[in-house]
């Protein structure tokens, strides 16, 4: 049994937190929700299940040991032990608790696969990176032990700081593929503070690296995810997840507040030709007409309604990500280099024209990544060649 085949990859699973997505389309290849989520709206599930194949519903056990983010009510009503990590690791009756707890819940909201509990580590030599080691080998156990046969995600929750360093990169894909890869169905990265239109080229060609690493042996699901996951599917990624036009991202403040990182992206609308977003004022400066199935937005006219907002988006961003099925990783890349060039000649004009103030240094990093990737074919000789070329970079900046 698979979450992931030829047909639904690659794809975009959007996280939901109700079940207005039911009323938006005829159904979705992925949903995923949060289980505190599920405690708030429980009577969302059988809408989702019905609308989907494949959910997955994230036991958020990261949220148990951030003081803020635990004394949110729907959290609490899940019921997780409130206790340090470092019991976690010295103690296995506490790790057991964690284990039965989130997976029945999960069991009980119907998710078809399974994601083993985590903990937030900002680093591997972190304490907590053993703890989510040791919690997955035991989540393991305990549903081969139960003949509870699903899929299984590992979910590593890191900081974007371990990004340029490529020895740590190497130690993750190490510790989680070398033991584990056969027994899981993929790791699900989320990567705090990481905004792909304002990090640098060594972060984004970081993320490529571990992504192009560890889907070498295993699939990838990135979440949460903005544009950037579509460069990274084309270079093997799974999957990627987010909000629909919202919380494309998450820093280190919003998992200790426990909030969804929404980014304000509500307050703009995303354009999928200069794969970016911008404000009411100057879609209709440009006399932008957005059409989709479904949902048709005309600014001249008035602003569209958030909920008309978030059809386009989710109706944009499955129909990109439908072009890349069946194609060869070249194919794909090649049809990621054009869509960006064409994005950011569109947006240079749209700024020279209508004098718009909008980001757009980061397409020509985005083309950057997937021209170095290009290059890229054995994991292990690619990273000596990043490895030199992170250094080239770190030179030219000095």
């Amino acid at each position: 049994m698979s979450f992931f085949n030829e047909e639904n990859v690659p794809g975009f699973i959007p996280k939901v937190m109700d079940g207005k997505i039911t009323e938006w389309t005829d159904g979705m290849d992925f949903l995923a929700i949060d289980l505190n989520h599920v405690k708030w709206r429980g009577n969302v599930l059988p809408l989702l299940r019905d609308h989907t194949p494949k959910l997955l519903v994230d036991p958020v056990t990261h949220k148990a040991f951030f003081s803020d983010a635990k004394s949110k009510t729907n959290f609490q009503k899940i019921g997780y032990p409130d206790i340090e990590p470092e019991l976690l690791y010295s103690e296995k009756r506490h790790r057991s608790e964690f284990i039965e707890l989130s997976v029945n819940e999960q069991l009980t909201a119907g998710a078809n696969a399974i994601i083993a509990p985590y903990l937030y580590t900002p680093d591997t030599d972190d304490t907590k990176f053993a703890v989510n080691l040791t919690l997955l080998s035991e989540t393991l156990v305990y549903l081969e032990q139960n003949e509870i046969d699903l899929p299984v995600f590992a979910k590593i929750c890191t900081h974007s700081q371990i990004l340029t360093r490529q020895l740590v990169i190497n130690n993750i894909v190490s510790r989680y593929c070398d033991d584990y890869s056969d027994r899981l169905e993929g790791v699900i990265l989320s990567i705090t503070d990481f905004d792909a239109r304002k990090n640098d080229l060594p972060h984004l060609l970081g993320l490529a690296n571990l992504v192009h690493q560890l889907q070498a042996r295993t699939k990838v699901l990135l979440s949460p995810m903005g544009g950037y996951g579509e460069v990274l599917l084309a270079l093997g990624a799974a999957a990627f997840s987010s909000g629909i036009h919202e919380s494309e991202g998450i820093t280190v403040k919003q998992l200790q507040e426990g909030s969804g990182g929404s980014e304000h992206i509500h307050q703009r609308i995303y354009i999928p030709e200069i794969l970016n977003y911008i404000n009411y004022e100057e879609a209709a400066k440009i006399g932008y007409v957005g059409t989709s199935t479904g949902c048709n937005i005309d600014f001249n006219d008035s602003e569209p309604s958030a909920e008309t907002k978030k059809r386009h988006y989710l109706n944009n961003r499955v129909a990109t990500i439908a072009t890349l099925r069946g194609k060869s990783r070249e194919e794909k890349i090649n049809l990621m280099i054009g869509s960006i060039s064409s994005a950011q000649r569109l947006l240079t004009r749209y700024i020279r024209d209508h004098e718009l103030l909008v980001r757009n240094d980061f397409h020509a990093r985005w083309i950057q990544v997937l021209e170095q990737a290009r290059t890229w074919s054995d994991p292990e000789t690619d990273n000596e060649e990043l490895e030199a070329l992170l250094a080239e970079i770190d030179k030219s900046d000095d």
